[in-house]
């Protein structure tokens, strides 16, 4: 099972989401304040029905696209692989542990950006609460520097992985 768990966590955020997002798009006004300057006035609109078929394509395919990628990796030439001590990674007994590894990081990056969408989405409601429509900067700055430090440690525990050899079983 932990090895499907990455698979099952991805998968579970998506459908959470999604079911979220379709759950709530009714408490939408006809027209969404769905764009917002700095200070968190409304500047873009799109009618409901296009906002909900736009933020579950856009919740879908971003993330579904980094995860296919990395479903694919296998598939491509090495010389298109940059990892850090890659001759080592990418041999016959590591190969498969390599692999599988990116593709858990990637599982988990994909889980990331859902969450992140659903918490994007779920602002969009409070905005449209208002008369006039207001997105709450603060809110949006605060989730939006928690995703980028989770995406920066995210993004160095990739190489600092590959840095280290294996180490051996003994």
């Amino acid at each position: 099972m932990k090895k499907n768990l990455p698979l099952a966590i991805f998968l579970f955020t998506q459908v959470v989401v999604l079911i979220f997002i379709l759950a709530t798009a009714s408490s939408l006004p006809a027209t969404v304040a769905s764009h917002f300057n700095a200070t968190g006035v409304a500047d873009g609109y799109m009618p409901r029905d296009f906002y909900t078929v736009f933020m579950l394509i856009f919740t879908l395919a971003i993330p579904s696209f980094i995860v296919g990628s990395m479903t694919l990796i296998d598939r491509f030439p090495e010389s298109s692989i940059n990892l850090p001590n890659k001759r080592v990674w990418l041999s016959e007994r590591y190969r498969e542990s390599t692999f599988a590894y990116l593709r858990s990081h990637a599982l988990g990056m994909g889980a990331l950006i859902v969450l992140f969408m659903g918490y994007v989405h779920w602002l969009v409601i409070q905005a449209n609460r208002q008369a006039p429509a207001h997105l709450s900067t603060e809110a949006i700055l605060g989730g939006l520097v928690i995703f980028v430090i989770v995406l920066v440690g995210w993004g160095i525990a990739l190489p600092l992985k590959f840095m280290q050899l294996p180490q051996e079983r003994r």
